[in-house]
């Protein structure tokens, strides 16, 4: 369900495996139920099965994970600016030659006048760069 970062759409499906954790055979010194000084030994393998207990706890991982990338994708959508109104129309256009329509009204390239599209096309880019030297500019006095 996951292709290079992006979903798919598909059910995100994992794959875990896991390591039996080790018995540990050397004596250990610890305190019994009551505080008396006692040693831990332990005598054959007594490897304990962490499968079904770690079953829920991915998932619970999993799940904080992936409300945490929401989470983090709907901060950054709120921080960006939105796109001017010349522009946004051609991120929705696959073909990228103009011809989307909204509402049967056509907003791209094609819409008539490309020159006087382009035009305004340029000044808008020429004002949002006379804009960003204007930021750097207050940046570098800073």
């Amino acid at each position: 369900g996951v292709q290079g970062g992006i979903s798919n759409g598909m059910n995100i499906v994992l794959r875990i495996a896991f390591k039996p954790p080790a018995t540990i055979g050397k004596a250990q010194p610890t305190a019994d139920f009551t505080g008396q000084s006692c040693t831990l030994e332990a005598k054959g393998r007594h490897d304990p099965c962490v499968v079904m207990r770690a079953i829920p706890i991915i998932e619970t991982m999993c799940a904080l994970v992936l409300a945490d990338m929401c989470l983090m994708q709907e901060a950054r959508k709120a921080a960006a600016p939105p796109l001017p109104q010349e522009i946004s129309p051609y991120f929705c256009d696959p073909t990228m030659d103009g011809s989307v329509s909204y509402n049967g009204v056509k907003m791209g390239w094609n819409a008539g006048d490309a020159d006087g599209k382009k035009k305004e096309l340029e000044s808008r880019k020429k004002a949002l760069e006379d804009q960003l030297r204007e930021v750097q500019g207050m940046l570098e006095n800073n």
